[in-house]
């Protein structure tokens, strides 16, 4: 003989004793157990006890509580945000915050250097906890230092990820003045960054991929990168100014800037989740 025990709506214990020879199947309907047997004929009742309510507990495994995995990633509401203008001066250490928020056990994001400009010395220092900030959750603090020896507006970029890899970035516009007695105190743009003259006739040429071209992109931490090449209305006006209309897009100028009369741009598209659309203009 078998015990087989159900309970009831809205707090009753059933006790029933069963031959081994019973099936037993268990069907509940609107949060009541109900039992089924093969052979009703073999099942004896032999108790209906009233149960207390207070008698029993539920308990729910932790594993099998839905808690959503938080990644780490930049924060945008203490700056600078990404895409933000940090402000520097020529030859003299810069320092600005980039502030992430970890997971959900509290550990440290990775943070590392991400796409800068050339002429930009970036340093990375450990990052740190900081409970000053009054945002929930968990919040981090990495100094960062720049320098550079030119003038004019460079790129900033850093990766923030776990052992996993990485899970975010920020790019930050970064300009650098020479306030030097008798220098121009505004942004003077370095030959990679400088927009030449150009005119509504500028226009894309072969070989840059054709509108609604897609790209494979491999490289899930570093961004891509592709080539677009442009000609002036005329040879007199210089190269068209190519800017992109996407955020997380940067243009530069290649070393041979000018080919013939086509002019060719270097484009760097940042590591994104999903697949993106990418809208340039030259002119």
């Amino acid at each position: 003989m078998h015990l087989a025990i159900i309970l009831m709506e809205p707090a009753y214990l059933i006790l029933l004793r069963v031959p081994p020879s019973v099936s037993v199947t268990l069907i509940s309907i609107f949060q009541t157990v109900c039992l089924m047997f093969a052979s009703p004929i073999h099942a004896k009742m032999v108790a209906f006890v009233k149960q207390a309510m207070e008698h029993f507990s539920v308990s729910v495994p932790l594993a099998s509580q839905d808690r959503t995995v938080q990644q780490p990633k930049v924060t945008d509401q203490l700056g600078p945000t990404p895409g933000g203008t940090v402000k520097c001066e020529v030859n003299i250490p810069c320092h600005f915050p980039v502030y992430t928020t970890g997971d959900n056990n509290g550990t440290p994001p990775q943070v590392t250097p991400g796409p800068t400009s050339a002429d930009l010395n970036v340093t990375v220092d450990p990052t740190v906890r900081d409970n000053s900030t009054g945002l929930p959750g968990y919040t981090f603090l990495t100094p960062i230092t720049t320098t550079s020896v030119l003038p004019g507006q460079k790129q900033l970029c850093v990766k923030i990820g776990n052992q996993k890899g990485v899970t975010d970035s920020a790019c930050f516009h970064v300009i650098f003045t020479d306030n030097a007695p008798g220098a121009s105190s505004s942004p003077i743009y370095t030959p990679t960054s400088m927009p030449r003259q150009g005119n509504d006739n500028a226009q894309f040429v072969n070989p840059t991929p054709p509108p609604g071209t897609t790209l494979p992109c491999s490289d899930s931490s570093r961004g891509c990168h592709f080539l677009v090449y442009s000609e002036p209305a005329n040879s007199t006006t210089g190269c068209p100014h190519v800017t992109a209309l996407t955020t997380g897009v940067f243009i530069f100028s290649s070393n041979s800037n000018q080919v013939g009369d086509q002019c060719v741009n270097e484009v760097l598209v940042l590591p994104q989740v999903a697949p993106q659309l990418i809208c340039l203009q030259a002119g």
